[in-house]
């Protein structure tokens, strides 16, 4: 059941002529099942849906050719409250207040108005909105500039407040968003990022790989990227049971549809329990890194003509490349420092790749091996930094010239791997960078390469909880952007 308070004729038009309309649209869902809410993940998942009804607007917005909506934090802010106010009172209502709550933190608004409802997930939400005609002009309504979302939980409902806001002519931009996405583990921080990057059902297959070793996730981000899916992580000895509730939700039905078992070997457990969802499982290396990234590349749907190559030994300045990888298809293969991998050769002269972008400089892919690419006739290039987090801006630059955009931003610890490979196939939907930087403040590298492109970045995304991230970054975030 679906309700609303439509907008009163001729109301919008004459609040114009005094140039601060106030639009009030409320939406109502019935329950038709559980929340998929993990305790687990409880605080992340509401920030992951937050994100996740955002970027559904949005892509509703530019599949109209209408301007994406920038996401702001105190307008979010706002949302919030709301959206636990009507938690608190199990149900629905407008925000009385909201007048008085906008220009507290935006005295040169032009327009604000309001969406809220509730239900059993976003997407059902967002299908319901977009089902009443109020509602979806409001959303697609070509004057809003900035929006911020709040999403609580209430036992089987979220509470969901959306806010659009239009600012007068020549008013400062509000601060970009800041969502933190992590879990209680590796394997659940990987959960929070494949439930929010994947509308559920959307994804034609996706990559399983050992939480505890990179080489897998990072042969494999390609691979999810050119299937359209996640990137989950579990232990080798049996299947996690967020790395299982990520698959299930990305692909939906999945008969049909492959999930690729990279690295490993993992116990008959891991396959089984991915056969049980009805998709085809296939079994990607496992033991020999070289030879499973090689393996990997081999079944790409799309057949590469460039590869990342980075050192077999370590993962730090590959982290980045995972990105790169995954929203453009482009395999990364391993090498030892001293000379080109025999299987590595061999998979880029099967492939006919021609071009071969080494990530790392010379201590960790030396020269020889850059000799031998250029010997057997493959353009090569060198994307490199002074540290890790140097490498990986680097690598961010090449990939804002290959169709990444600035305005979304991905942040991961440069000291571990799992967060910012299994943030590697988030990226690529997002079209945005992953940065890495140091885990108590936010190094200085990335504070200036932010400070660079202050006023094209909305939004920025926290891979990993404060263990990963201490809370001090989301401030350095916020005073390097504005």
């Amino acid at each position: 059941m679906i309700g609303h308070r439509p907008r009163r004729p001729g109301v919008r038009g004459v609040l114009h002529r005094i140039t601060r309309p106030f639009v009030f649209l409320v939406l109502l869902l019935t329950l038709v099942g559980g929340s998929e809410l993990s305790a687990a993940i409880a605080t992340e998942f509401l920030s992951a849906q937050e994100a996740e009804l955002g970027r559904l607007l949005n892509a509703e917005r530019t599949a109209r050719g209408l301007p994406g909506l920038a996401n702001s934090a105190a307008l979010r802010t706002v949302a919030r409250r709301h959206a636990q106010r009507m938690m608190t009172e199990g149900t629905i209502f407008h925000n009385e207040r909201l007048r008085e709550d906008v220009e507290a933190v935006f005295p040169a608004w032009a327009s604000i108005g309001e969406n809220v409802g509730y239900g059993p997930s976003v997407p059902r939400v967002h299908e319901a909105f977009l089902a009443s005609p109020a509602h979806r002009a409001n959303i697609l309504d070509p004057d809003w500039g900035w929006v911020g979302i709040g999403v609580v939980s209430g036992g089987s409902r979220l509470f969901m407040t959306q806010n659009f806001l239009a600012l007068q002519s020549g008013a400062p931009r509000p601060a970009p968003a800041q969502f933190r996405l992590s879990g209680a583990s590796r394997t659940a921080t990987a959960r929070s990022l494949a439930d929010f990057g994947f509308t559920p059902g959307s994804a034609a297959g996706a990559v399983v790989a050992d939480a505890f070793d990179f080489h897998g996730a990072l042969a494999g981000a390609a691979l999810a990227g050119q299937l359209g899916g996640p990137i989950v992580l579990t232990g080798r000895e049996g299947m996690d049971a967020d790395a299982l509730a990520a698959i299930v939700r990305a692909l939906g039905t999945a008969r049909g549809k492959t999930v690729h078992l990279v690295g490993g070997p993992f116990d008959p457990s891991v396959r089984a329990a991915v056969e049980a969802t009805g998709a085809t499982v296939r079994a990607i290396g496992g033991g020999d890194h070289v030879r499973t990234a090689a393996d990997a590349a081999r079944q790409l749907p799309r057949r590469p003509t460039s590869a990342f190559l980075t050192t077999v030994d370590d993962y730090p300045d590959a982290l980045a490349a995972s990105a790169l990888a995954a929203r453009t298809g482009t395999p990364v293969l391993y090498t030892g420092r001293d000379a080109l991998s025999p299987d590595t050769a061999a998979v880029i002269r099967e492939l006919g790749i021609g071009r071969v972008d080494i990530v790392g400089g010379e201590g960790a892919v030396g020269t020889g091996v850059e000799r031998a690419l250029r010997d057997a006739g493959v353009t090569v290039r060198r994307i490199a930094g002074p540290s890790r987090v140097e490498t990986a801006l680097a690598v961010a630059d090449h990939g804002l010239g290959l169709g990444l955009g600035p305005d979304h931003i991905l942040l991961a610890t440069a000291s571990n791997f799992p967060d910012a490979l299994a943030g590697g196939a988030l990226s690529s939907q997002l079209r945005s960078p992953v940065l890495l930087t140091s885990g108590d403040r936010l190094h200085p590298a990335v504070a200036s390469w932010l400070r660079n492109r202050r006023g094209s970045v909305d939004a920025v995304y926290l891979l990993g909880g404060t263990a990963a991230l201490a809370g001090r970054i989301e401030q350095d975030v916020d005073a390097a952007l504005r």
